[in-house]
């Protein structure tokens, strides 16, 4: 008789559990930084919207002596200042709307004019919003406890 030896192929059951366990450690490990990072870039991306209306808003300020204004996203007047958000991966509406001028802290009047994006990703919503000043003051915030930090962004 002939001595036959077999060779066993395929992964044993305790071969393929270790696998499992490891795939399933680096899924927890990596989803959370995963979605911490769509997070960021949505944020980077309603800042940047941000910026870009309050700079186009400054500018017509100074061209006009008002601020352009809309509160339905009306695409007519928003291209006046030559912002269109429909491109936006997350951010694609915002309105502006102009408030009245008031009396600075060194006695002048400045306007100014509330500007509002609104973004969503899966369940999520944001509304980022800045108030843009004539005297190139700009404050803003976020809606879903982040706070946008204007003073960090690069107008």
């Amino acid at each position: 008789m002939k001595n036959i030896i077999k060779t066993k192929k395929g992964f044993t059951l305790v071969e393929l559990v270790i696998v499992i366990v490891i795939v399933g450690i680096l899924s927890v490990i990596s989803v959370p930084i995963y979605r911490g990072y769509v997070d960021k870039a949505m944020m980077t991306e309603g800042q940047v919207l941000l910026g870009a209306i309050a700079k186009a808003e400054l500018a017509y300020h100074i061209e006009h002596g008002y601020f352009a204004e809309t509160e339905d996203s009306d695409q007519e007047k928003l291209s006046a200042i030559d912002i269109d958000a429909r491109g936006n991966k997350y951010f694609k509406s915002f309105y502006m709307q102009s408030g009245y001028s008031h009396t600075d802290y060194n006695g002048e009047n400045v306007d100014y004019v509330n500007i509002y994006v609104y973004g969503h990703n899966n369940s999520k919503s944001w509304t980022l919003a800045a108030t843009q000043e004539s005297d190139g003051y700009l404050y803003g915030w976020g809606d879903n406890d982040e706070i946008v930090d204007i003073s960090d962004m690069d107008f």
